[in-house]
């Protein structure tokens, strides 16, 4: 294979496996606190670290390349962020409306 179509292919597996854990790692030790074994080869650093210079510029062509991808992992991380409501609110409302 060529040098640009194992990029291509890299670049597109890597986009769906960060849809799939719902999140592009800022470094690469943090993918791997995230996911410690069983990584598909094309996130491993023995794979990327041949044909791009840095994790930083890995990722950035991932998420110029599959922005629709990578939209639906914010998505997905906007949907499961905490929200920061007061549990009591719930209650005060209640007793001061009798």
């Amino acid at each position: 294979m060529r040098t640009q179509a194992v990029k291509d292919k890299m670049i597109s597996d890597a986009a769906m496996y960060f849809a799939e854990i719902g999140e592009v790692p800022s470094s690469f030790s943090r993918l791997r606190e995230i996911v410690p074994k069983g990584v598909p080869w094309c996130v491993q650093r023995q794979g990327w670290s041949k044909y791009f210079q840095s994790w930083g510029a890995f990722t950035t062509l991932v998420k110029r390349r599959h922005p629709e991808l990578i939209e639906l992992v914010k998505n997905a991380e906007e949907q499961y962020k905490p929200q920061n409501k007061d549990p009591l609110e719930a209650l005060r409302a209640s007793t001061t409306e009798k």
